[in-house]
């Protein structure tokens, strides 16, 4: 395990509550540098059960923990939902 002083992150000062960066109110905890990867290995490319793997989770786990929806994504999959039924790809 990766204890928090280790990191370093620019403009952040280790307390014991976490990492708190200059201008921002609320500590960065190891979790939300965990969450953060997650997402970005899944804007990368990197499949659900691949990044699951990576993190230790099982693809059900990672899916109800990680990810949210958003506004965007909905519309995307709309949109390539109706894209594939008239015919594109």
């Amino acid at each position: 395990m990766i204890h928090p002083a280790a990191l370093n992150i620019h403009g952040a000062t280790v307390t014991s509550k976490g990492f708190e960066p200059r201008g921002r109110t609320r500590p960065i905890h190891l979790h939300l540098v965990r969450h953060t990867l997650a997402v970005e290995l899944l804007r990368a490319g990197v499949t659900i059960v691949d990044a699951a793997a990576l993190l230790g989770h099982t693809p059900d786990v990672f899916v109800s923990t990680y990810l949210r929806k958003s506004e965007a994504g909905v519309r995307s999959a709309a949109s390539a939902l109706g894209a594939a039924l008239a015919g594109g790809s």
